[in-house]
């Protein structure tokens, strides 16, 4: 295996969530002071902070709504938002997960797309499979393969625009 791509797989995999932490360090709150306050032990706070935003009980969210002074559906945005920034293939993470999938070689196309695309000042917005999950699937694997592969190019001709000057997608304006 290529020792770029390796390099990849231990930089993404070493990133852990603290998604907590992170929702709470924007208000100069500790998971100690949202133990006070929840009742939740500092330990099971401590579980959370490395687990995904689906995992996290509809209490705590409604404490860290609370505790922030914002709606539930904010709060819920704001950790989404956090959340989607730990994967640095935009969503393509959470669904290879999902299915226990790995694809090494197109996981680090696919993240060095998007960091080219990004280093010129291109943002690209996390990709969603609302479509791609109602769907049937025969083989789950192949389908998500082909749905990164169109990923890859649609990217990759967006970055060939951007270097020619041009809007990255042909329904834009530069």
């Amino acid at each position: 295996m290529n020792k770029f791509i390796i390099h990849y797989l231990k930089i993404e995999r070493k990133q852990t969530m603290n998604l907590l932490d992170k929702f709470l360090n924007k208000r100069n709150l500790t998971r100690q002071q949202l133990s006070n306050i929840s009742g939740y032990s500092t330990g099971r706070l401590f579980d959370y902070n490395n687990k995904e935003l689906n995992k996290y009980p509809v209490a705590l969210l409604r404490t860290l709504a609370k505790i922030s002074s914002m709606s539930l559906t904010d709060t819920l945005k704001e950790l989404e938002e956090i959340e989607a920034s730990y994967d640095s293939l935009l969503g393509f993470r959470k669904l290879l997960e999902q299915y226990e999938l790995s694809f090494p070689d197109l996981e680090f196309e696919l993240y060095c797309t998007i960091k080219d695309l990004e280093s010129l000042k291109v943002k690209v917005e996390p990709f969603t499979f609302n479509r791609f999950e109602e769907e049937g699937h025969n083989n789950i694997a192949s389908d998500c393969r082909k749905a990164m592969e169109n990923a890859i190019s649609m990217l990759s001709e967006a970055l060939e625009n951007v270097r020619k000057g041009k809007a990255p997608f042909e329904d834009e304006e530069i």
